[in-house]
């Protein structure tokens, strides 16, 4: 994979985090009927969740390198418990990804 890839990959990642969580409070109804759903901006500091919901990374160290640029960019990375299982061509069994998923969208601590 080439750096390039791999920065707009970790960028696109860390972004949705922040959407996931805004689409949550928004089906709560804190929001009026119709209005776009609109994530806060990441900011410097926050913390962005990492789990591997699909095909896992190439090698490990392509993941980690896009946990240090994500890092480098300033912001905390929380990874999946999971985030590094193998299950054939999948991230870790069915239940090791959703455990990820699940935990990521109750833990406050991730934004």
């Amino acid at each position: 994979m080439k750096r390039r890839s791999l920065l707009q990959s970790a960028l696109a990642v860390s972004a949705l985090i922040p959407g996931l969580t805004g689409a949550s409070s928004a089906m709560a109804g804190n929001r009026p009927k119709g209005d776009p759903i609109r994530p806060a901006r990441l900011v410097k500091g926050m913390t962005v969740g990492l789990v591997a919901p699909a095909s896992p990374g190439s090698e490990n160290e392509v993941v980690r390198f896009g946990i240090d640029t994500v890092r480098s960019l300033g912001f905390e990375v929380k990874q999946g418990k999971h985030l590094f299982s193998r299950n054939q061509y999948l991230a870790g069994s069915d239940r090791e990804r959703a455990e990820d998923v699940n935990a990521m969208f109750k833990d406050r601590s991730v934004d």
